[in-house]
């Protein structure tokens, strides 16, 4: 076979023209995605207006209540300066963490409040088994602070309060407690927990075990109890459900449940509670 060498051949040239758009093409297409963003801007406000104003506090709230939770869960419990007051351990609520509670501890800490602590609850394990872990807390900030024989101040959000009153069934940690206030804490129950499932969720079901544990409890004769509640929180429904007879109840206005344990009201009545 011959092989033939081609000198000057021309190969062809191919030649992409790309669709020149019409004049006025890109206005047209720029007001066709500003109309559609408008669609759906309009759509996402009627349907934010549409929630109830309640739950809208509640998510505003959500962002800083999970910054809030970024850190270590391990607790660590040393003596602190006496500041001439009771310590103070924070009981988060469901789902927590000890966390939660850096703005009312920032705000109590401005006020003089230095014995600050708090209890991780972790995600499994029965509230029996909550409870006494945070008997164990009780007895390790105490001895921490060579004060044994002493007692603490408890403030608990949410479940934290449940796990706190079962707590307190223990007549030793019952001694060593000298006031609770719960914040948005279902003491009876909340009709909300019926909307999702799980173990925890399904004990604050009004009527379930724990609750009916607790209502055994009332008259109430343990501790001081202070319950903080808001007739706007949407989680505790009904917001009566948020206190307990016998006990001093304080109203917070126009705050969600999340809002009551982070904003400035909710950290004043607290500290109010404990003083």
């Amino acid at each position: 076979m011959s092989h033939q060498n081609v000198v000057g051949a021309q190969l062809p040239v191919l030649v992409c023209l790309e669709p020149v758009p019409e004049p006025g093409f890109w206005a047209r297409l720029g007001a066709g995605i500003a109309g559609v963003a408008g669609c759906v801007g309009r759509s996402i406000a009627a349907g934010y207006h549409f929630v109830d104003p309640d739950v809208r506090r509640e998510l505003a709230a959500l962002p800083l209540m999970a910054l809030s939770a970024i850190g270590p869960r391990r607790v660590e419990v040393a003596a602190k300066k006496d500041d001439g007051q009771r310590p103070v351990l924070f009981v988060h609520g469901l789902g927590g963490h000890k966390g939660n509670f850096r703005p009312m501890s920032a705000f109590f800490h401005t006020q003089g409040r230095r014995r600050l602590y708090g209890v991780n609850l972790p995600p499994r394990g029965t509230t029996q088994d909550h409870a006494e872990r945070l008997s164990r807390a009780i007895e390790r900030v105490l001895e921490a602070n060579g004060i044994p024989d002493g007692q603490v101040d408890l403030i608990a959000h949410s479940r934290g309060g449940i796990v706190s009153r079962l707590a307190l069934n223990d007549a030793f940690t019952a001694r060593r407690v000298a006031t609770l206030v719960t914040v948005g804490t279902p003491h009876r129950g909340t009709v909300t927990a019926r909307y999702a499932r799980g173990r925890h969720l399904d004990e604050l079901r009004p009527g379930s075990p724990i609750i009916a544990q607790l209502q055994r409890q009332l008259p109430w004769t343990g501790p001081r109890l202070i319950c903080l509640y808001s007739r706007e929180d949407p989680l505790v429904s009904p917001p009566e459900h948020a206190q307990v007879p016998g006990a001093e109840t304080v109203e917070l206005t126009g705050l969600s449940h999340c809002q009551m344990l982070l904003w400035p009201a909710g950290c004043r009545a607290a500290f109010a509670a404990v003083s």
